[in-house]
């Protein structure tokens, strides 16, 4: 949930020279309700290990018991409200692929940075590599895209 929390805490904390949203989440609850739909309209698919493991950690995080109460638990957590508090450098990362994070989701975070000094977004697809959540199968490329980024946001901050 870090694309989530890392522009949140942007949105409230100047200090904060920039922020990486490794992979946004700007919308907790869409992602929240396909895993639900999903789980709802075919039990087996609890069977499937991200489903389950994103279920029962949702249950066990939130304090829910029921696929509606943990729905209903996410609806806050959106950064549609606060995105345009966001001033700092930002770096949307998103897969093509992601299968929990919707790809739409990036688009819409970047242009709701109404107010940040500069917004970089990179997007991994399939022929380039990491194109899963998190850049799963090639994290190479997510190391490298964050750190060119940061050296050329902060280039003195190197030297610290």
């Amino acid at each position: 949930m870090g694309g989530y929390f890392a522009p949140r805490a942007a949105a409230f904390e100047e200090r904060i020279d920039g922020v990486v949203a490794y992979d946004e989440a700007f919308d907790l609850q869409e992602t929240v309700g396909r895993i639900v739909a999903a789980a709802k309209s075919n039990p087996l698919a609890l069977k499937n290990p991200d489903v389950s493991w994103s279920y029962n950690t949702a249950l066990w995080m939130l304090g829910t018991s029921s696929f509606d109460d943990t729905l209903e638990a996410f609806a806050p957590y959106k950064l549609a409200p606060v995105a345009d508090r966001i001033r700092q450098d930002v770096l949307i990362l998103a897969g093509t692929e992601d299968h929990f994070i919707p790809f739409h989701q990036a688009a819409e975070f970047e242009k709701s940075l109404l107010n940040a000094r500069s917004v970089t977004t990179h997007i991994f697809d399939r022929p380039l590599g990491g194109a899963e959540h998190c850049q799963g199968g090639n994290t190479s490329l997510v190391h490298a895209a964050v750190f060119d980024w940061l050296l050329e946001k902060f280039p003195g901050a190197s030297q610290d």
